[in-house]
């Protein structure tokens, strides 16, 4: 296909498929003549990955050109490092990290022997998430506790990341499906959690209302 028929399938203006190519982010087409190349489903399923990941994951160019030179690197991309690299940038804003909470977070990773380093975004958006609890809980987090959501966090890994899930084999679909995956189930998470919260709450005070004759 003609690069305007690239665009319209994909819906990714001509300019910004130029603009992609010349940042390579995306593979030059096919020449076919001085001014005109051919694409394939290979660009289509390259441009569909790094709008998921500018336009729902919000990565910056410069962690969307690591994840794609991961794919395109075979080595690279025979470890799954595309996918590592994409989900180490994936993280909610992070704010202040206090000491303590930066500390708890190394000890919660070296307890679970999670194979994670500092870098992933995800790891400081917990610490920062932890000093916000210090200065506004009234009960501080404890070992017990992380790690109880820790065991949680991990029984879902477990379901949504099957064993015989191969990253390498799936390239760019196994990026799109870690990242997307990622970002667009966690409202479905939260909003599962606040639900079962208000069950819990209401059969806990209908209990206690029971139990106290009214």
């Amino acid at each position: 296909m003609r690069i305007s028929e690239l665009s319209s399938v994909t819906g990714v203006p001509v300019p910004t498929i130029k603009f992609y190519i010349r940042q390579g982010l995306l593979p030059r087409g096919n020449r076919t003549a001085a001014n005109q190349a051919q694409y394939d489903n290979t660009h289509v399923e390259r441009l569909r990955l790094i709008r998921s990941l500018r336009d729902v994951a919000d990565l910056p160019l410069a962690v969307i050109a690591e994840v794609v030179a991961a794919l395109d690197e075979p080595e690279a991309a025979a470890q799954g490092q595309a996918v590592t690299a994409a989900l180490r940038a994936v993280a909610a804003p992070e704010g202040e990290i206090s000491e303590s909470a930066e500390r708890a977070v190394a000890e919660l990773v070296a307890r679970r022997g999670w194979a994670v380093e500092p870098d992933f975004a995800s790891y400081r958006a917990l610490a920062s998430a932890l000093t916000a609890l210090e200065s506004y809980w009234v009960r501080p987090f404890t070992e017990e506790t992380l790690d109880r959501y820790a065991e949680v966090a991990e029984r879902l890994a477990e379901f949504e990341i099957p064993e015989d899930w191969d990253p390498p084999a799936a390239g760019e679909n196994a990026v799109a499906y870690a990242v997307l995956g990622t970002l667009l189930f966690e409202p479905i998470i939260l909003a599962m959690r606040r639900l079962a919260h208000a069950d819990r709450s209401i059969r806990l005070t209908r209990r206690a209302q029971d139990g106290s004759g009214s």
